[in-house]
């Protein structure tokens, strides 16, 4: 039955312990006191206690960051997959397991990438994507089998024989479902025997011995009432209550269908409600109460809408239509069978316009064949004529082609000289503003360095050398920072520079940033606030995207007053671009000097709110990084109202 494919891929489901970590900052935690947090947020868990879970791990997941403990990162980013799975919320979920995999791929943890692609296989399915979902079942699978884990290879196992189950491939998941019981049985893996017991139900049930199905369900309801398996109990007493309806027990297919709806509103396990709801419809019906099954029927649909599992909503549309015609109501049980033709049609139309691509694609591949071979055919002849033709006439062709290859060659190096003397006229250019720029802004601090030297020498002052050592500091701070913004202006101008993407941590890598200034912040006593989320990844170049942080939180310190505030945060407008917003509360610009500093009119730079001098090619240096990253630029601001910086960039969050 249709029914089916939906609660198979639910019986394979185990029960994990999932956890979720958005950007809570921690202190350092001692060992006792992380183990005493894990054990909370799992009994959360096993409670369905999902907020209490959620918060409790996010704790955990900070811990591992100040630690820097990649291994138990990607477990709680495993954890919170699977927390977003028992919830239903499959997206979620699938980006979870995508990082998890990924993570375990670069930490060589094969044991948690198996996992992550049966996860990930568990929501492919789900969301009828069975083609990447035996990829990755079976690549699971694999792996599990070389870590020789099997517990988790019994799990994968189980999917696989589900999704052999869903696709009517019976004998199959029969022949797999042994073997697995066999593997649970040697190992005493408890849970492993439950689920192949209402498996095997499961093929029963599809081959029409409902009396062996029972059997089969009732010995892993006693086992998982044995080992205290309340969600895996509900399960099973949804498909006893199947079952006893398909044998006519009205009354004991309702009592235990009750039951099972109960712990699973409990446990917001929506998938399997989905199913109980439908066939407590189909159960109503039998018994002529068509106002209740419709509400049933009802139920389920909406819970499809929220969770986006559609898979069986065209059946659950045909067994409305059947409940509309068993009323005599005709008209509305025509509307439903056009639902379920509808929705019927719309999933065989995507497997036919498949098939026709494919036809398409080859009838286009043989008449691109035919042409070819007849151009070859006109080829040939008309190489034929010009062969016969006066040797005088073939001596002209030659001539006008070598002409034709002397000019191309003149034009070809014109363009060539051209862009040469381009090149060198920017290189030249360039490098005079360098020059300028460093003999405007290295030679004050160098010279002050120079005398503060001296004058640290003379002094005999505990106060005064105090000072002096702080003006060295700031000294050296500035021609830091110029050293660091000449660099990557040279390379971003190179000629071939290529950016290099990877996975960024935006938090982690602002949070870098901020600790460059830790001095000056703290001698302004600034407030500064990263409100960009922890567990935020985006996919870009590390150097472009610190260097445009670096000058524009240094821009903010240098122009914000003491006791002010910098906030640095990220909008997602849309699929295709985010904004990077960098805001102070310093002197602000007025809009003519916004223009000057958006078209690069004055390299030179104001001195900040404590007499700070600028390097000068600060906005110069984000804009060409910007440009570069295919990303725009603009500035909000008014004087003494203080000044926003927002930066568009593509969108590659992950």
């Amino acid at each position: 039955m249709l029914s089916r494919s939906k609660l198979i891929f639910i019986l394979s489901l185990s029960l994990f312990f999932g956890n979720s970590v958005l950007g809570t900052y921690v202190f350092a935690i001692d060992e006792t006191e992380l183990q005493s947090l894990q054990s909370k947020a799992d009994s959360c868990f096993n409670s369905a206690n999902y907020k209490c879970a959620l918060a409790s791990y996010r704790v955990i997941k900070s811990k591992a960051l100040l630690e820097n403990d990649s291994l138990l990162m990607n477990k709680q980013d495993f954890n919170i997959a699977e927390i977003y799975y028992q919830q239903g919320k499959l997206d979620s979920a699938a980006r979870y397991y995508k990082q998890v995999i990924r993570t375990s791929r670069l930490l060589s943890d094969f044991s948690l990438e198996a996992k992550g692609m049966a996860g990930l296989a568990h929501v492919q399915w789900r969301l009828g994507d069975n083609t990447s979902a035996v990829r990755n079942i079976l690549n699971s699978i694999d792996y599990n089998e070389y870590v020789r884990d099997t517990t988790e290879l019994i799990k994968s196992k189980t999917i696989l024989a589900g999704i052999y189950l869903s696709l009517n491939r019976i004998n199959e998941s029969k022949i797999l479902y042994d073997d697995i019981l066999s593997s649970a049985i040697a190992v005493n893996d408890t849970p492993g025997i439950t689920l192949c017991y209402d498996h095997l139900g499961v093929a029963a049930y599809f081959n029409e011995d409902y009396t062996k199905a029972l059997s089969y369900y009732k010995k892993s309801l006693a086992l998982n009432t044995k080992i205290g398996d309340s969600l895996a109990v509900a399960i099973n007493q949804a498909n006893i209550g199947e079952a006893y309806h398909d044998l006519n027990e009205s009354d004991i297919a309702l009592d235990y269908l009750k039951k099972s709806l109960k712990t699973l509103q409990y446990y917001q396990f929506n998938s399997a409600a989905i199913f109980v709801h439908y066939t407590m419809g189909r159960v109503f019906n039998s018994k002529k109460e068509f106002e209740q099954a419709q509400r049933s029927y009802e139920k389920s649909l909406l819970l499809m809408g929220q969770t986006g599992e559609i898979r069986e909503r065209n059946y659950v549309y045909k067994l409305i239509s059947e409940n509309f015609k068993d009323q005599g109501k005709y008209k509305q049980s025509l509307n439903y069978h056009i639902k379920y033709s509808d929705e019927k049609d719309s999933l065989f139309n995507v497997e036919k316009n498949r098939q026709l691509e494919e036809v398409r694609a080859k009838y286009q591949l043989e008449e691109s064949e035919n042409e070819n071979m007849m151009l070859n055919l006109e080829n040939k002849k008309a190489q034929e004529e010009l062969s016969a033709q006066d040797k005088l006439l073939s001596y002209q062709y030659i001539l006008t082609a070598i002409i034709s290859i002397s000019l191309i060659i003149f034009i070809i190096q014109f363009y060539v000289l051209r862009k040469s003397k381009k090149k060198l006229e920017v290189a030249n250019s360039t490098k005079n503003r360098l020059f300028n720029i460093i003999a405007h802004d290295i030679k004050n601090p160098v010279s002050n360095i120079n005398s503060l030297v001296n004058i640290l020498k003379q002094s005999k002052s505990d106060a005064e050398r105090e000072r002096m050592f702080d003006m060295l500091n700031r000294s050296s701070q500035s021609i830091s920072i110029l050293v660091n913004n000449i660099l990557s202006w040279s390379i971003s101008n190179r000629e071939g520079f290529q950016f290099k993407y990877s996975e960024l941590n935006l938090h982690d890598l602002v949070k870098q940033v901020i600790g460059l200034f830790i001095y000056q912040i703290s001698e302004k006593n600034i407030e500064i606030e990263n409100n960009i989320p922890a567990e935020l990844t985006y996919r870009s170049d590390e150097d472009a995207i610190s260097t445009i942080f670096r000058n524009l939180i240094s821009n903010a310190i240098k122009y914000t007053h003491p006791r002010g505030t910098i906030s640095i945060s990220i909008d997602e407008k849309s699929e295709q671009q985010i904004y990077l917003h960098v805001r102070d509360t310093g002197v602000g610009m007025d809009k003519k000097t916004i223009n000057r500093v958006l078209n690069n009119e004055n390299v030179l730079s104001e001195v900040g709110t404590k007499h700070e001098k600028g390097t000068g090619i600060g906005y110069t240096l984000v804009k060409d990084f910007v440009e570069k990253l295919s990303g725009t630029i603009r500035i909000e601001s008014e004087p003494n109202k203080g000044t926003e910086v927002i930066v568009c960039l593509p969108n590659n969050l992950s």
